[in-house]
């Protein structure tokens, strides 16, 4: 498929939204951004290491799947699923299409959850500082930004 410069500049903006997802889910999560332009390098954007993908990797064979019932359906946009990762990890799933021009299916947002987190782990993640002077710590492009919460 050949992606406009329209089609291209609303993946590019999606990338950030990968990393400040996968920031607020938490290392538990990973998130990955697929251009369907070239099916062999797929993989735009990527943050967190679940599946073993990287950037330039192919799209998945399930991705695939979840992109022709996208397609195959008027009323869905997105799927949610479980599944289980190379690494035999228990996830919780979803693949979301990304509309460009001419509402085209351009691109795909996948959220994977690795189910076999402690829930204590997960709690924590959303839970409020016990100190209101604790920091908050967030990792945006590998670098630490620490900030005091208000």
């Amino acid at each position: 498929m050949i992606l406009s410069d329209i089609d291209k500049i609303i993946l590019d903006s999606y990338k950030n939204l990968v990393r400040g997802l996968a920031d607020y889910l938490g290392p538990e999560s990973e998130v990955v951004l697929h251009s369907l332009e070239n099916y062999e390098q797929s993989v735009i954007a990527l943050a967190g290491e679940h599946t073993g993908r990287k950037i330039g990797t192919p799209v998945t064979d399930l991705a695939l799947d979840m992109l022709s019932k996208i397609n195959n359906s008027e009323e869905i946009e997105f799927l949610t699923y479980f599944t289980k990762s190379k690494k035999n990890l228990k996830m919780k799933s979803s693949t979301i299409a990304i509309y460009g021009e001419n509402k085209r299916i351009i691109g795909l947002l996948c959220i994977n959850y690795n189910l076999e987190s402690s829930f204590s782990d997960f709690i924590k993640n959303f839970s409020y500082p016990e100190n209101e002077e604790d920091i908050a710590i967030s990792n945006i492009s590998n670098k630490k930004i620490v900030k005091k919460l208000m």
